[in-house]
């Protein structure tokens, strides 16, 4: 068969070095497998890529033979990193990958391949991309041909646009499930036993310090009972300090960056959590006002509203006041949030709660363009509930000079205090 094959082979090699794309090959299929492995071993790993993502048909013996030439080269050799694991977990080719792995392919398992997310590419081992997308049957054959189950990776510089504190920060395959919310994963990983010390920081490549647990990582996704296992089952616990730019954080810090802050919340709240703690981070605020002026992956009025009243029903002091003593209310009018002004003045909300200068520097972040609503109603709603109007944030507003309205409203509402010319 190999000295008839010789003909075609040389004739589409021809073809594929003049055609990039390689589809010439894949347009030319079906052969029989043992043909095509021959053409695709003779031709390079960009054209061969090209031939497995073109066409079904040959995908599985197009990508077998990468995964074997990735095992077979060391790391340093082209200077690129293994990627047919992760590029089978991508596509969903677990018959591929399952054949490659048997032809001694297992020692690529624990080297980084470049995964897509999205509209770009990120370095992962598979393990670990495989646990954050969720694909538990790959996580489970990884960790069945030697995949280190404590390899971490760093997060996706997609999620550190939302989640910044997650920056300088590699995770395990562990903590990328729970995070992502793959309790599934999550719990084969438990069974299989990975350790709930999950997020470690790195300094010039060098661990510096154990930055989370599984806990944190559980709290920023609604993972069922998780939370609940892991401080009854795992040995985590409420008061569990992490390591982040933004300082220490307990896991009711983390929660509230989230959509499922106000259920998650209510989960910590319930083994123990202290609504009111304070361990430095913001100001040494406490976890209100975090959710009012923290940085959450989902910022809206809805979802800030539900983990405010999660918080506030389990007792946390709505008046309470960071160092610079700014109370939660203020901080509210400070990102002139109206909706969050209006929902912590229904609760009880004390307008003069730490200072009688909020007004007055809310005036000073305001931008110097045509006043915006929600800047209006925030110094409606303060107004209306009897906030303090020192004379100088009428002067601020007429100096301004963009909205005669705006400074006309202030106006109606200040009263000159005996000893005012």
């Amino acid at each position: 068969m190999e000295q008839d094959a010789s003909p075609m082979l040389s004739s589409l090699i021809s073809e594929s070095q003049h055609d990039p794309g390689s589809t010439v090959i894949a347009s030319k299929a079906p052969f029989p497998a043992e043909l095509l492995l021959m053409i695709f071993h003779n031709v390079d790993d960009k054209d061969l890529l090209s031939v497995a993502l073109s066409s079904k048909a040959v995908h599985d013996e197009a990508i077998t033979v990468l995964f074997e030439r990735d095992s077979q080269r060391p790391h340093t050799e082209t200077g690129e990193p293994p990627k047919v694991p992760v590029w089978a977990v991508y596509n969903d080719m677990m018959p591929t990958m399952k054949r490659a792995l048997l032809h001694g392919g297992a020692k690529a398992i624990n080297e980084r391949g470049h995964a897509r997310l999205g509209n770009h590419t990120e370095p992962f081992t598979p393990l670990c991309y495989a646990a954050w997308v969720g694909k538990m049957e790959f996580v489970k054959l990884f960790l069945e041909h030697g995949a280190r189950i404590e390899e971490a990776e760093h997060i996706p510089t997609t999620e550190l646009m939302t989640i910044p504190l997650l920056a300088s920060v590699e995770m395990t395959a562990l903590g990328m499930a729970l995070m992502q919310g793959h309790t599934e994963t999550a719990e084969l990983l438990l069974a299989k036993g990975a350790s709930v010390e999950v997020g470690w920081e790195y300094t010039q490549g060098n661990v510096t310090s154990l930055a989370y647990n599984a806990l944190h990582a559980a709290a920023l996704h609604d993972n069922g009972d998780m939370i609940e296992r892991l401080v009854r089952e795992f040995g985590c616990s409420v008061t569990d300090i992490s390591t982040t730019y933004q300082g220490h954080l307990l896991p009711i810090h983390w929660a509230i960056f989230t959509a499922q802050g106000a259920v998650n919340v209510q989960r910590l709240v319930s083994l123990g959590a202290d609504v009111n703690a304070r361990v430095g981070v913001f100001e040494d605020g406490t976890p209100l006002h975090w959710a009012i002026h923290g940085i959450p992956m989902f910022r809206n009025d809805n979802t800030t509203r539900a983990t405010a009243a999660a918080l506030l029903a389990a007792g946390a002091d709505i008046n309470a006041l960071d160092r610079q003593r700014n109370s939660p209310l203020s901080m509210a009018v400070y990102l002139f949030q109206g909706p969050i002004v209006s929902f912590l003045l229904n609760w009880g909300a004390d307008v003069h709660a730490g200072h009688d200068e909020t007004l007055v520097r809310a005036m000073e972040l305001i931008p110097r363009y045509p006043v915006e609503r929600e800047v209006r109603r925030c110094f409606r709603l303060m107004l209306g509930a009897g906030a303090a109007l020192p004379e100088q944030a009428v002067e601020m507003a007429w100096e301004m000079g963009d909205d005669e309205d705006f400074s006309e409203m202030l106006l109606a509402y200040y009263s000159p205090q005996e000893g005012d010319e």
